[in-house]
């Protein structure tokens, strides 16, 4: 009590001895001071003990001892009492000061792991920078890791372990059935569970051994790795039952780890793994194992907070790298389809600009997608009116089906194509675009092509046949006639008469080219040297060059393969080209011959390997219009004033027969350009025919 008080009771005393002694006498007015004195000492005695056992009772409160103001009475020196407490709540306050700060520094180590693990999609990553944490972050010596992987339908991972000189990493990985104790209850019913006395309640075992065998810890927390809950009934979704989903309120089975046991039906198990362990609503992604080996105190409920704030991060993590490697996957697939078609993919955007072009699309072009990605589709597709079909159906939003166009390749060529086209559509119906897919129609025109000219050929051959004898019959006779008269005249009458026996020979020709293209034609193959035989039909024409004053360059890739010809008929054509590109070519030009491999799809393009042998004869003339092209292997058409219109169609014959093909390329005022392909396999088409190795036997 301070000297305050003190004195305030004495001023009282004095006071109330004063006041009665005017009417008691002065001994018994001292003694009823006394009293009074005593009376307020023991009042002021008991209201000190009063607010000391409440103090007591506030301190004992904080640390959680006791919530009841302890009875007054029972503090015999209230002062030391209340002494006692507040030294020992001050201790406790220091130790729980030093505790905050480690908390703290806990929480700044997982505050760091979470902004480094947050941006990873890297499931190994994630794994060592929450070992990093649990190791050098918390100061755990004991502790395991352990994630889900659907394929396999185990938790892999590992335990740090004690061993004989310390503590070791060990890989390890289980089943659901195959671990039994704590760890099999947390993970089947994806709880986090702190065990205070590890004796009493055992982590468990793997496959009958322990999973910690020589651990010292006396406590330990297992915390089970959750994703978040599937939107809507998963079970619906996947075609199960109900009551056979954990997942499902009204199941009867408990956990994953009794369903797993107690599930009979066949039905469940594909391919060795459980049809759960797949499922989109399996929660479980892992769990976090630790213990208290090598610390001074026993893990508490901060401990159990600190790990389950962990799982939590982490498990939003591994389910972000899971969804992200299955978007890989997803993404890969895409590709993959997109690249094995063999048909040829293109999308564009709202303002009709390229966004997608795959291989095939890239193969038919000669572009790379680098070179058409953002340009206009209008560069390089376009129907025969000159439009865009792709920018049409997008601003009539509407879908086109096999229509046919034009793709403009990257060496200046077009091929006919079929584009079919379909809306690009967002989540809410909105358009983004058009996808189309387009087929090469080469083969198709070609083969329109030869149909129709092998009509003409049908056509052709009941037409000869028809008219040879009345033909050939009369120019016998006409012919004699003609000789006998010749013998009888002289001077100009003579050279008439000569005149009339070159025009009967002329017509004996176009008779004898109209039985050779009408007729299946009968081949004799063996392996020739295709640039001797150039070089002999060059020769057999040298005269012409030197008539026309035209110059030859030839052209020949080395090492070339023998093919399997009938040589005496591909002369015929060889001749026949060189003798066209000749006529063509102005005084003083030049007729480039070229002999190469390369491909019968695409003969202008200089690639190598190839499936055909190439030979091509380019003139400077003036060229074949379009219109001329479309008809210049049709029989009698000729722009020759002295052609019959057969050459070029009975070569086009005898290239077929050997099932190869011959393609032009002119423009009027730049040359044309005849290309002959020879396949190097087996003949495929044609009259009856044979190998090369048959033709030795």
């Amino acid at each position: 009590m301070d000297a305050r008080r003190i004195g305030l009771w004495i001023v009282a005393a004095l006071a109330c001895v004063v006041s009665l002694s005017t009417f008691l006498p002065m001994q018994f007015a001292m003694v009823a001071g006394a009293g009074c004195l005593l009376a307020w000492g023991f009042v002021a005695m008991r209201r000190q003990r009063r607010l000391c056992a409440e103090a007591i009772a506030a301190a004992r409160s904080v640390r959680g001892a006791q919530t009841q103001v302890p009875p007054a009475d029972s503090l015999r020196d209230p002062v030391a009492a209340l002494v006692a407490t507040t030294q020992s709540l001050a201790s406790e306050l220091d130790a729980a000061y030093f505790k905050l700060v480690h908390t703290n520094i806990q929480l700044l180590a997982l505050k760091e792991l979470g902004s480094q693990i947050i941006s990873a999609l890297d499931h190994q990553k994630i794994v060592a920078a929450v070992i990093e944490y649990l190791d050098r972050g918390v100061g755990f010596a004991e502790f395991g890791v352990f994630t889900w992987s659907p394929d396999k339908g185990v938790f892999e991972g590992g335990l740090r372990r004690r061993n004989a000189g310390g503590f070791e990493w060990v890989d390890e990985s289980f089943a659901l059935p195959e671990v039994s104790g704590m760890l099999s209850r947390c993970l089947g019913h994806q709880r986090s569970y702190l065990i205070r006395d590890a004796s009493t309640h055992p982590l468990g075992s793997l496959h009958g051994e322990p999973l910690l065998p020589q651990t010292d810890g006396g406590s330990y927390a297992v915390v089970p790795l959750l994703k978040k809950a599937p939107v809507g009934p998963i079970w619906t979704r996947k075609g199960c039952e109900a009551e056979r989903c954990p997942l499902c309120p009204e199941a009867v089975v408990d956990d994953w780890v009794e369903k797993f046991a107690n599930e009979p039906d066949a039905d469940f198990w594909q391919g060795g793994r459980f049809r759960c362990w797949a499922c989109t609503g399996m929660p479980l992604l892992g769990c976090i194992v630790v213990t208290d080996a090598e610390r001074s105190m026993s893990l508490s409920r901060v401990d159990l907070v600190m790990l389950e704030t962990l799982a939590a991060h982490v498990a939003t993590v591994l389910e972000n790298a899971r969804l992200y490697e299955e978007l890989q996957r997803e993404e890969r697939f895409r590709d993959h389809v997109i690249g094995s078609m063999s048909n040829g993919l293109v999308s564009v955007d709202l303002d009709g600009c390229i966004t997608l072009f795959n291989q095939a699309g890239q193969q038919l072009s000669g572009y790379h997608d680098a070179e058409v990605l953002g340009r206009p589709s209008s560069n390089f597709i376009r129907d025969a009116a000159g439009r865009d079909p792709l920018r049409e159906a997008l601003e009539g939003e509407r879908s086109i089906r096999s229509v046919e166009a034009v793709l403009h390749a990257a060496n200046g060529a077009t091929l006919p194509i079929q584009l079919s086209t379909a809306l690009l559509r967002d989540e809410g119906d909105r358009v983004q675009g058009v996808i189309g897919e387009f087929a090469d129609l080469s083969a198709i025109k070609d083969m329109q092509v030869q149909i129709r000219n092998l009509d003409k050929l049908a056509a052709l051959g009941r037409l000869s046949s028809s008219i040879a004898h009345e033909i050939r019959n009369p120019l016998a006779g006409i012919t004699a006639g003609i000789q006998y008269m010749t013998k009888q005249m002289q001077g100009e009458r003579a050279q008439h008469a000569e005149f009339v026996l070159d025009e009967v020979d002329r017509l004996n020709r176009i008779i004898e080219d109209l039985f050779t293209a009408g007729r299946p034609m009968e081949l004799r193959l063996r392996d020739t040297d295709m640039q001797a035989l150039v070089e002999r039909s060059l020769q057999a024409l040298a005269p012409s060059f030197g008539k026309f004053d035209v110059r030859c360059q030839m052209s020949v890739q080395p090492g070339l393969p023998s093919v399997a010809i009938d040589p005496g008929r591909i002369e015929q054509v060889l001749i026949n080209l060189i003798q066209n590109a000749v006529d063509a070519s102005p005084p003083g030009g030049v007729v480039a011959i070229e002999l190469r491999l390369g491909t019968s799809q695409q003969p202008h393009l200089r690639r190598t390997p190839g499936d055909s042998l190439v030979f091509s004869v380019h003139d400077q003339g003036g060229g074949i219009s379009e219109a001329d092209r479309e008809r210049i292997f049709e029989p009698f058409f000729t722009t020759k004033s002295k052609g019959t219109g057969l050459g070029l169609y009975v070569c086009h014959h005898i290239v077929e027969s050997h099932g190869g093909q011959i393609v032009v390329e002119s423009r009027p005022g730049d040359g044309s350009c005849f290309y002959l392909c020879l396949p190097l396999g087996r003949i495929l088409m044609g009259g009856p025919s044979e190998t090369a190795d048959l033709a030795r036997r």
